[in-house]
């Protein structure tokens, strides 16, 4: 009764929150009814851990979701050599078999929720795993709960990690040539939520690719010390801010350098430049500035000159824009690869094409991206900005340098 007090409590709607659709209902079908199995598993590092599984409807006899969630548990304590970090593990089964609601499956910190659509329920061990793989970037949080489910599935006979690899390798070509990422630092900073998805297999991909450098053994221990720093230092690791998520991901990688034997960081460096991006922080000598606190000013119907200086290079600039009028931000080069482009506010990293009261068209020319954009007129959204100042960055994610110019101009 106590643990699901705390569920109820858990899945409380919070302050200005939307919850998803069904939420509600859920709630309310759990209190007039719910099933539960539970357990306890006793981890070397963290000693009993308590199981317990909720469901809206009765399970049946077949039903044992306990048994998965203790073997993940097991597994990734041993894998990690860190002590599993809660002492009572909860999921919630949303049954919607014979309902009309969906609610989709997430880990939200102090439970997982996962749907029944079917007989079975999927992904407990890559939810269970973000206990560990949380607040962190999402190719690590991601990527690193795939890892986990995939080596579990390899280990109970489910399924080979060499046809898993193969998998993965075929959705990461498929993000990369139909979703046009180049890398995880191109997917973090500009593929919003269409490249969510791309996000797990890409981490994934990239972790496989380090075990092939520096060995599994070698690859267990530099993930947990990532975890461990992680539970020490939560707000270190979870940012979409361009001024401090350079300082995070170098961190990231530090920690695989560290774990790689010497000869062998060249070709660490290669690898995790190609999969990853820029593998940490470039002290260079830059015309432009790499943030919006370091942007260079430019007036409207102003063509400015400037340099991608080294290997994935960001130049910022700020612009005033009034409300309502039309702009067109124009990069024009001979000599760059797949250039971006890029168009921010004063409290939002990136403006997405499609969020509301934002409305603006990137595309390519002959001579370089090209956006048209509207100044909004109006905002719900407490982040968008509403005239004054905003920002564009010009961005290199192919690994080519060279001059180009930047105009932006008010169109008619």
């Amino acid at each position: 009764e106590t643990a699901f007090i705390t569920l109820l409590r858990d899945t409380a709607p919070r302050p200005n929150s939307v919850p998803p659709p069904g939420t509600y209902r859920l709630r309310e079908d759990l209190l007039n009814f719910h099933d539960v199995q539970s357990a306890t598993v006793s981890l070397p590092l963290a000693g009993d851990v308590h199981i317990w599984v909720f469901q809206n409807t009765p399970f049946s006899e077949d039903d044992d979701f306990t048994t998965p969630i203790a073997q993940t548990l097991e597994f990734m304590e041993s894998f990690l050599g860190v002590p599993f970090p809660v002492s009572n593990v909860k999921l919630l089964i949303a049954d919607t078999r014979e309902t009309d609601y969906y609610v989709g499956g997430v880990h939200l910190g102090t439970y997982m929720r996962l749907s029944r659509t079917s007989a079975d329920v999927a992904s407990i061990p890559h939810e269970t795993a973000h206990y560990y793989f949380s607040f962190m970037p999402t190719w690590l949080s991601e990527g690193g709960a795939n890892l986990m489910e995939s080596y579990i599935r390899d280990r109970m006979g489910v399924e080979k990690l060499s046809k898993r690899r193969l998998e993965v390798s075929r959705k990461v070509q498929s993000c990369n040539q139909i979703e046009g990422i180049e890398n995880i630092l191109h997917l973090h900073y500009h593929s919003g939520f269409f490249g969510r998805g791309c996000a797990y297999t890409m981490g994934e991909n990239l972790l496989y690719r380090i075990a092939d450098i520096i060995g599994h053994t070698a690859l267990a221990a530099a993930l947990g010390e990532l975890v461990a720093l992680n539970r020490e230092f939560e707000t270190v690791w979870y940012s979409w801010n361009r001024d401090t998520q350079p300082a995070e991901e170098a961190q990231v990688f530090n920690v695989f350098l560290k774990h790689t034997p010497p000869r062998l960081h060249d070709q660490l460096r290669e690898t995790y430049g190609e999969l990853h991006g820029s593998p940490g922080i470039r002290n260079r000598a830059d015309d432009h500035g790499a943030s919006r606190t370091t942007a260079t000013p430019i007036s409207v119907g102003e063509t400015v000159e400037g340099v991608i200086d080294y290997e994935r290079d960001f130049d910022y600039f700020s612009f005033g824009a009034k409300i309502g009028r039309r702009y067109r931000i124009q990069v024009s080069h001979d000599t760059l690869g797949p250039a971006n482009l890029w168009l921010h506010s004063s409290y939002q990293h990136e403006l997405f094409k499609d969020q509301e009261h934002t409305v603006w068209e990137r595309k390519l020319t002959d001579s370089g991206p090209q956006i048209l954009w509207t100044a909004p007129t109006s905002s719900v959204h407490h982040l968008l900005t509403v005239g004054g100042v905003y920002y564009v960055s010009v961005e290199d994610y192919s690994g080519k340098t060279g001059p180009y110019r930047l105009t932006v101009t008010l169109e008619e």
